[in-house]
């Protein structure tokens, strides 16, 4: 992963994110697993558990990533919270059955309106 503002920044944010103690951010931080300090793994989970805190916080229902390995590590684990880690494909496939039940249940009005302007 590179940043566009040099190692030195690089390493600033993952002494932040290290040191971050807010009680939530921690729940994600162990969500996401505990790789070895120091590595490359530690700084790409700390920056997942940043993302998820962020969504999470802020009341987010749905997290799109394509790291399924992210996913699955987080299903596999208890959360209390509604967010809910899918890959974009898995998005849309709901969104197409929450569409076809709004149209269900629209057309079900429009028989109800009907009958009842009779």
């Amino acid at each position: 992963l590179t940043s566009p503002f040099g190692e030195e920044k690089k390493d600033e944010q993952l002494e932040f994110l290290r040191r971050l103690k807010l009680g939530e951010y921690e729940k994600w931080k162990k969500l996401v697993g505990g790789a070895q300090p120091g590595s490359e793994r530690e700084r790409n989970q700390l920056m997942d558990a940043w993302h998820l805190w962020s969504a999470d916080h802020n009341h987010c229902e749905y997290f799109l990533t394509m790291d399924y390995t992210l996913i699955n590590s987080v299903k596999s684990r208890k959360t209390d919270s509604i967010l809910r880690l899918v890959a974009p494909k898995q998005f849309l496939e709901e969104l197409e059955l929450l569409r076809t039940a709004a149209e269900s249940e629209q057309k079900a009005w429009t028989k109800i309106a009907v009958r009842s302007t009779l």
